[in-house]
C-alpha cells in the first residue's frame, strides 16, 4: 500500500486482486479493514485486510453509476463503427435502456423475478411484433417447420461406404484424381 500526498490531493495504490489507484481530496492517509474470502485448503474463510480509507468508503458507498455501467456491460450491443457519434448513440441508447429497466422494477405493476436480461427481450420482442407477420413468402414447405433442419441436413449415418464422410488412407488426393490419365485407370 502506498500513499502520495500534495496538497489536499491524496493519491493511494493498493492491491487486492489488482493494483487498486485511487485519488481524494476529502480523505488522508488512513487505513480501515475491509474482509475477504480467502482459500485455504479448499475451504473458505473470511479474514480481515487492511485497506485505505478512501478505497473502503468508496466501496460502501459506490451505487448508480458502477451499478449502471456493470448492467450495460453484461448484454451491450457493441456495434462496431468508424464514426464516433454512432457509437455514442448505442451508449445512450444503452444507458435510456438501464435507466427504464431501474424505472420498471420501481413501479408497483411489474413481475417481481424479472431481470434485465428478461427486460431487454420484451423490448426487443415489442419493437419487431409490429412489423414481423406469420405469413411465409416463396414455395411453402414440404416438412413441417420444426422438422425441416432435423431431419434433411442431418446425416442419418456414418458408415464407412459413405464418401462424404470418410476416405480411403490408400486412395489419392481428389486433385490427382482428376490429372490422372484414363490409361492409368486399367
Amino acid at each position: 500500500m502506498k500513499f502520495r500526498q500534495k496538497g489536499c490531493l491524496v493519491a493511494s495504490a493498493w492491491k487486492d486482486k489488482k493494483v487498486v489507484n485511487v485519488l481524494s481530496t476529502i480523505h488522508d492517509n488512513s487505513t480501515s479493514e475491509v474482509q475477504r474470502l480467502v482459500n485455504t485448503e479448499g475451504t473458505f474463510s473470511r479474514q480481515n485486510f487492511v485497506c485505505p480509507k478512501m478505497v473502503s468508503d468508496y466501496t460502501s458507498n459506490m451505487g448508480g453509476v458502477d451499478r449502471a455501467d456493470q448492467y450495460i456491460q453484461y448484454y451491450c450491443y457493441n456495434h462496431k463503427t468508424i464514426k464516433w457519434s454512432k457509437r455514442v448513440f448505442f451508449v445512450l441508447l444503452e444507458m435510456a435502456k438501464f435507466n427504464a429497466f431501474k424505472l420498471f422494477i420501481m413501479s408497483h405493476n411489474h413481475p417481481s423475478s424479472m431481470t434485465f436480461l428478461d427486460f431487454t427481450l420484451n423490448i426487443a420482442k415489442g419493437l419487431v411484433a409490429g412489423y414481423s407477420s406469420d405469413i411465409r413468402r416463396g414455395r411453402p414447405s414440404q416438412v413441417p417447420l420444426e422438422n425441416r433442419l432435423v431431419q434433411r441436413h442431418m446425416p442419418t449415418s456414418f458408415d464407412k461406404k459413405s464418401r462424404s464422410y470418410s476416405r480411403s488412407a490408400s486412395r489419392s488426393p481428389r486433385k490427382n484424381d482428376r490429372s490422372r490419365s484414363p490409361s492409368a485407370d486399367n
